[in-house]
């Protein structure tokens, strides 16, 4: 697998697509969280898969903090047009996935009657994580 990202890499650089392996990654987590969803009714894989998923997410955006100072970033002043919004989506899909997992390790514990609140959230998560994966390659 790491292989054929590698070989899509080299190719998208050679044909001069915008696409660096940070979109790599993105997409995979979402191919991830797609799996996940699909598993949704195997409450052990799912979790598994949505964890895992959080955690390569949670891993990419400490990278791109640390190399590229996106939190600076995002508290300038003078911030406006797709980069204002890119982080809008960026900060909605954060703290989406720490509601998740809270509210998903609170289902684990037997409370059942925050299933609802899981769903309404997952689905503002996504709306919003598709939303960064999307203007993510506006703002390169």
């Amino acid at each position: 697998m790491v292989g054929e990202i590698l070989h899509i890499v080299c190719v998208c650089e050679t044909t001069g697509l915008l696409v660096n392996w940070t979109h790599l990654v993105s997409f995979l987590v979402l191919l991830m969280i797609g799996r996940g969803l699909v598993l949704r009714r195997e409450r052990l894989r799912h979790v598994r898969w949505m964890l895992s998923a959080f955690l390569l997410d949670t891993a990419l955006v400490l990278w791109i903090e640390l190399n590229r100072s996106a939190i600076e970033q995002a508290f300038d002043p003078a911030l406006r047009g797709i980069l204002a919004i890119h982080i809008g989506f960026s900060a909605v899909a954060a703290l989406g996935w720490l509601g998740l997992v809270v509210l998903g390790g609170l289902l684990l514990r037997g409370h059942s009657g925050l299933r609802a609140w899981h769903l309404r959230l997952a689905v503002l998560f996504l709306v919003a994580r598709l939303g960064n994966f999307l203007t993510s390659f506006l703002i390169v």
